[in-house]
């Protein structure tokens, strides 16, 4: 039983600690806004939740130009798989 939750716990850790850079992360409730951790779509204000290259989940928007994106920690950019890189 040890082990079990010895493993709970790693496992978490490792899913929070890629959001953002972020050492904690809330991961309840719905509507979260543009930049913030998510697993699933329906987490997200807009609907998208995006693994990125980096192995950070967060949610994001759908997009077609750098113009469609707020600003994040590149500007506004829209990236080749038409999401806004936060």
């Amino acid at each position: 039983m040890r082990r079990l939750a010895f493993l709970v716990v790693v496992a978490l850790g490792a899913s929070v600690a890629g959001c953002q850079g972020a050492s904690t992360c809330d991961l309840t409730g719905t509507g979260r806004a543009f930049g913030a951790c998510c697993t699933e779509d329906a987490e997200c204000l807009d609907g998208v939740c995006h693994e990125f290259g980096d192995g950070t989940e967060t949610c994001t928007k759908a997009c077609t130009a750098d113009a469609d994106c707020p600003a994040g920690s590149q500007g506004q950019k829209c990236n080749a798989q038409g999401v806004c890189r936060p």
